[in-house]
């Protein structure tokens, strides 16, 4: 088995983009008339179909929350230190599925060595 998975943060770049787009979900869920004129598309459709955007929204925050739990459980399951486990998942709640990804790879890679 391997001796566990070193944690890898994200760049910037990452946090910036997921952030940003759930919280702009959020918003569309919640309060779609607070986007600006340019972005009306957004209102209207949260006009035209109630249910999309908060289903969008929850939807997004659940795969986050599953993907979170799946990292962190194999993260522990492949010997990380608590420390480790508990930053890749908290990365992997934030972030999702480009977290999820480094972790697989970094495991993958540390299973060959």
């Amino acid at each position: 088995m391997a001796q566990g998975v070193r944690f890898v943060p994200r760049s910037v770049f990452w946090y910036i983009l997921i952030i940003g787009g759930m919280g702009a979900t959020a918003v569309a869920a919640h309060s779609p008339d607070s986007f600006p004129s340019f972005l009306s598309f957004i209102s209207k459709s949260a006009e035209k179909y109630p249910a999309l955007w908060p289903t969008v929204f929850y939807s997004a925050l659940a795969v986050h929350m599953l993907e979170a739990g799946y990292v962190a459980f194999k993260a522990a399951a492949s010997g990380c230190t608590v420390r480790d486990t508990t930053l890749w998942g908290l990365q992997t709640l934030v972030l999702g599925a480009p977290s999820t990804f480094l972790f697989l790879k970094a495991l993958a890679k540390a299973k060959k060595v």
